[in-house]
């Protein structure tokens, strides 16, 4: 499960995407994403993998530069999808007040074919909504013919 920027390089949207199909379920160990040395101050001067750089700095570099690119600027464990989730909120409420998160989750439902319901919005939902995102669209996936659910949570600034 990541955090990236939307690829905009204007609007200020962070997307999290990678959910796993329940809240509950658990999401690898990721490292801290940092800015390569000839971009910026990565503190130690040597191979842009300082321990002391700006997370501000960070999302600003790959806003620009490489938009939709995983840009969490903190160590995080295996955990589950809903901390993981918790944990880039907390993150953007402290660093990015004023922005938007966008989440975008599948929903499937094939009764004709006996498959029953398919999709990890259907196990998400809740928890998004009780998180504060209000779901802002959906729409039929032209490739799949899943319907999608766009999710934004506005910022607290």
């Amino acid at each position: 499960m990541f955090l990236s920027c939307h690829g905009g390089r204007c609007c200020g949207i962070r997307h999290v995407y990678g959910f796993p199909s329940t809240p509950d379920g658990f999401v690898q160990e990721i490292w801290a994403t940092k800015i390569p040395k000839f971009h910026g101050d990565s503190g130690d001067g040597e191979d842009g993998e300082g321990e002391d750089q700006d997370p501000r700095s960070v999302f600003a570099y790959f806003s620009y530069r490489n938009p939709g690119t995983p840009c969490y600027p903190f160590d995080a464990p295996r955990e589950t999808g809903l901390d993981r989730l918790k944990r880039y909120i907390s993150f953007l409420d402290e660093y990015q007040p004023e922005g938007i998160i966008e989440v975008v989750l599948i929903g499937y439902q094939n009764k004709a074919a006996g498959k029953g319901i398919w999709g990890n919005y259907f196990l998400w939902e809740k928890e998004l909504l009780d998180l504060g995102f209000n779901i802002v669209n959906k729409c039929r996936n032209s490739n799949s013919s899943s319907t999608l659910h766009v999710f934004h949570r506005n910022g607290q600034g």
